[in-house]
This record gives C-alpha cells, sequence and structure tokens, in this order.
C-alpha cells in the first residue's frame, strides 16, 4: 500500500489472544485482514492484493490490461503454489531427498527467471514498485538466498532482477 502512495493504518493484534472484533470479521481468524473505506473486510493475501490493484491500478496502461493481469495473477499463484514445496525442501530428512527437491525447486526458479528475461525491462516482475507478482515471489526467493548462505549450495534465486530485491 505504501508503494502505491495508499493511505493505510496498522492495528497490531495478539495472534495468541485475538480480539473479538477481529474474529468476529476475519472469517479464518488469520491475518492479513484488510477493512476497507467503506468498512468491508478482506481477507487472504491475495484477495487483498486484487482488490488493491483494481482500486489502486499501476500507473503504467499496458500492465493494467486484461491479459496482463491476467498473466501477472497466474505467476502470483504459481509463486504461492510454491510455498510449502520450498518448505518440504527446506526440511528434507536426508541428503538424498534434499537433492530431489533442490532440483525441483530449481526447475520452478528456472521458469520464472525465463519469464524475467524475456517479459520485463522495469525493477521487478512488471512495474518499477511492488506489485502482487513480486510479493508472492519475494518470499520464496528470500528463502532459497537463505538456504543458500547458510547450506552453500548452488542459489536457486534468479539472476534477473529479483537477486537485486534481497539483502
Amino acid at each position: 500500500m505504501k508503494q502505491r502512495g495508499v493511505p493505510y493504518e496498522i492495528e497490531y493484534i495478539s495472534l495468541k489472544d485475538k480480539p473479538k472484533w477481529f474474529l468476529d470479521i476475519a472469517p479464518n481468524a488469520q491475518v492479513p485482514l484488510l477493512i476497507t473505506e467503506d468498512n468491508i473486510p478482506l481477507s487472504e493475501s491475495d484477495a487483498i492484493a486484487e482488490y488493491l490493484d483494481d482500486e489502486f491500478p499501476l500507473l503504467r496502461p499496458e500492465i493494467n490490461k486484461s491479459a496482463c493481469r491476467a498473466r501477472q495473477r497466474s505467476w502470483a499463484y504459481q509463486g504461492t503454489k510454491l510455498y510449502l514445496k520450498q518448505c518440504s525442501h527446506m526440511q528434507s530428512g536426508n541428503q538424498q531427498i534434499f537433492e530431489e527437491r533442490q532440483e525441483f525447486m530449481r526447475k520452478q526458479f528456472a521458469k520464472v527467471e525465463s519469464f524475467l528475461k524475456g517479459h520485463t525491462k522495469t525493477q521487478y516482475f512488471c512495474a518499477d514498485i511492488l506489485g502482487n507478482i513480486d510479493m508472492a515471489w519475494l518470499p520464496l526467493f528470500h528463502r532459497a538466498a537463505v538456504v543458500h548462505l547458510t547450506l552453500a549450495v548452488a542459489s536457486l534465486v534468479p539472476q534477473v532482477q529479483s537477486s537485486e530485491w534481497l539483502p
């Protein structure tokens, strides 16, 4: 929201002792939760991100075209589908399982690197500000960088712009 220049307020809650008002409006009792200016509570990161895209579109018209937005959603979805697979990879029980999972993740990251090389000339996936697709992939890139630095294994992080996002 900050990247898009949208004013907002944050209210922190204890996840161990969630307030009643939160439980009353959050269908799955999980964060994040966004309450719109019309007092409509929205949950689930993807739904919130899509709402922000609709209400506060990026300033580049080519990004707002239906096909481009659909492609962004599909890549964001692909990223979120990999979260649990990446967690399993990071918790592999032995070297053989780790290497098998490493190869699977390498292939997935190669796909996104190919997309980045062929479809963007911007700092992030589709713009020079963070968008939904970036927010979906950033945790994957970050965790891959942690594995690389901690275990001294080959980096999975694409060598295109995405490596600029990481510390």
